[in-house]
């Protein structure tokens, strides 16, 4: 279960973008624009006080995220409230967003790697799976329970495909009781 250790560091800042570029079309201090920073990231949505804020669309092009969008509500510059982060793999996260990170519920689709296939319904804290949740394998096999820090973690269920359940006590994702 090691494999499911998600790499899903939302520790992007779109402060950190700084207003440095062009608001090329609208409002982009108290309004709707569409706003280019110099580094080729764009966003597109409400501002207030030459911040994001509302609903608005960031597509990254460089770094990390090049390729990668984000489609959602926006608080003082940060991804906070319910959004859909594209990354440029191919996987998609929806669901609840607290501070540029996963936070909350939230559906991940795997469409990528060794996992393609794979989705993670359930709670989130700080980008890990964490809380209750339910992990659907690509071959049909489901694990639905407790889940710390991206491991099976407290109670649960593993439904395997041909019907067979192991129910009991996780610890880092190994069956212990």
């Amino acid at each position: 279960m090691k494999q499911l250790i998600v790499v899903i560091l939302l520790a992007i800042s779109v402060a950190d973008c700084s207003y440095l570029g062009t608001c090329v079309s609208g409002d982009c201090k108290h309004g709707t624009g569409t706003y280019e920073y110099r580094n080729g990231n764009r966003y597109t949505g409400e501002w207030e006080h030459y911040m994001l804020n509302g609903s608005g669309t960031f597509h990254f092009n460089t770094g990390k995220y090049a390729g990668g969008r984000y489609e959602g509500t926006w608080v003082n510059n940060r991804m906070q409230g319910k959004g859909t982060f594209y990354y440029p793999n191919g996987d998609v996260y929806r669901g609840e967003f607290s501070n540029n990170s996963l936070n909350g519920q939230g559906t991940y689709r795997y469409n990528s790697g060794e996992l393609k296939g794979c989705r993670y319904e359930g709670e989130w804290r700080n980008n890990r799976m964490h809380g209750f949740g339910i992990f659907y394998y690509a071959k049909g096999d489901r694990y639905e329970g407790r889940w710390e820090n991206n491991e099976m973690n407290g109670k649960g269920t593993y439904m395997y495909s041909d019907g067979r359940r192991i129910t009991g006590t996780w610890k880092n994702s190994e069956f212990v009781e």
